[in-house]
């Protein structure tokens, strides 16, 4: 695994300052009830949920069909199956400048602070000749996000908490700047 680079959060920020400016940012996932954790399970907690995607200018709000924990029922409709969900498989969702998705931790639970170690793993590829990246952003309710890093190495990527101001965390939301970001999964370490 390649060293882990760790960046200063005002570089962090400045790096989202400029997506912000370059107009890649998209406003922030919808705020939904969480359903009760239950037996549906991603596999060794990895993602299991779409709450909003925003690819091409258009934003899909997938947080009405969320996972039935309790009943075992993945994600249905249009963002059901998505390729970011569940463990790493090869099966890449695309991300271009300015596009995003927040994924959940629905019934997986919550990516959690380590003392010594990664809290967030970025399965994915990087196109566009090393150009291409991705800011990393967490939330505890799915509408305040904390930029937590930059996607821009190898994979996976680890990402710790310890950048934010939280301890935990149920949503991960990716944004693309520049083309060729393709994310195969996300997983709470």
């Amino acid at each position: 695994m390649p060293a882990r680079r760790r960046l200063p959060r005002s570089s962090i920020l400045l790096c989202v300052a400029a997506v912000a400016i370059a107009g890649a940012c998209v406003s922030s996932a919808p705020v939904i009830d969480l359903p009760n954790l239950g037996g549906l399970d991603a596999g060794s907690r990895y993602a299991d949920s779409v709450i909003s995607l925003f690819v091409g200018g258009q934003l899909l709000d997938c947080s009405a069909s969320l996972p039935d924990c309790d009943a075992g029922v993945p994600q249905t409709g249009v963002c059901g199956g998505n390729p970011a969900l569940g463990p790493p498989d090869g099966r890449l969702l695309s991300l271009g400048a300015g596009d995003s998705v927040a994924l959940g931790f629905t019934c997986t639970g919550y990516v959690t602070a380590h003392a010594d170690a990664g809290d967030l793993a970025v399965y994915g590829t990087l196109g566009d000749g090393g150009a291409a990246y991705a800011v990393v952003e967490v939330s505890d309710d799915g509408n305040a996000f904390e930029p937590l890093g930059i996607l821009d190495g190898g994979s996976p990527q680890t990402f710790s908490l310890s950048t934010v101001p939280t301890d935990r965390a149920r949503y991960v939301r990716l944004t693309g700047a520049g083309a060729g970001v393709a994310i195969d999964a996300v997983q709470a370490l």
